[in-house]
């Protein structure tokens, strides 16, 4: 299989991806490359770190009114920044493998897995952040796809896509909105929250159309199981690690003790 890792990132997170780049060298076992997608303005910080770890970098220009939604868009076109993958498994810069792993540990008898939970579910949580994903995410996939999503599929770091679903996905939003992908996904607001999001719709696209190339797992059916199947437990709640997987939040501080345990 041809898997690379794509991974976005600006230059105020240099460093955390420095710590993901470390572990992946330590722990990442299978994947085609590495590709970390940058605005074009970054390459300069970027470029000491690409000789040093050796992996892809990826520009792209900027909208400086829609930054945000600048990212999300790299991730809609994935297809066309892996042209010659297979699957396509992205990882924030805030993650490393804590745990040696491959592409196989996210996948089924050979199909990549999908969590998901019911909306329903998030509406009526006692969490606020669920309720809040249920509030934002369900009407700005509604709104992307002209259909009622009944699961909320970005429910994991990392998570692996087919290559192929990415043209008919952006060609259905396209289809629904009347107008290209690019400018619909401009039109909408950047700021949190944003009414444009990525990987709710790709997930519920996914659902719709080629459900049976993927594991697909209800977060409440199995809610202490979520993914043995593939051999490694994943801790949806407040825990930060799941499949091979240690998950930090670039907004708080760099937790440099933590991090150099993991790498070292």
């Amino acid at each position: 299989m041809n898997v690379p890792i794509l991974i976005r990132c600006w230059y105020k997170d240099i460093e955390w991806l420095r710590y993901c780049l470390r572990s992946i060298k330590k722990n990442a076992h299978g994947f085609s490359e590495i590709v970390v997608a940058i605005p074009s303005r970054d390459y300069a910080v970027f470029e000491p770190l690409k000789l040093e770890f050796g992996f892809r970098l990826d520009e792209y220009d900027v909208n400086e009114q829609k930054p945000m939604i600048s990212g999300e868009l790299c991730v809609c076109h994935a297809d066309v920044i892996c042209p010659d993958a297979d699957f396509i498994f992205f990882m924030d810069y805030d993650c490393c493998m804590d745990k040696p792993c491959s592409p196989q540990d996210y996948m089924v008898n050979g199909r990549p897995v999908l969590i998901g939970r019911k909306f329903e579910r998030l509406e009526h949580s006692e969490s606020e952040t669920e309720r809040c994903m249920f509030r934002q995410w369900l009407p700005a996939t509604l709104a992307a796809l002209g259909w009622m999503p009944e699961y909320e599929t970005n429910w994991r770091v990392p998570c692996m896509f087919h290559r192929g679903i990415f043209a008919p996905f952006r060609a259905a939003v396209e289809k629904n909105v009347g107008r290209s992908f690019n400018d619909y996904a401009f039109s909408c607001r950047d700021a949190y929250p944003q009414t444009f999001i990525e990987f709710t719709p790709l997930g519920i696209f996914m659902l719709s159309t080629c459900h049976h190339l993927y594991h697909f797992i209800d977060v409440d059916s199995r809610p202490h199981q979520v993914c043995m199947d593939s051999g490694l437990l994943v801790d949806y709640g407040n825990g930060s690690r799941g499949n091979a997987l240690w998950q930090g939040w670039s907004h708080g501080p760099l937790p440099v003790a933590e991090l150099e345990a993991i790498c070292a």
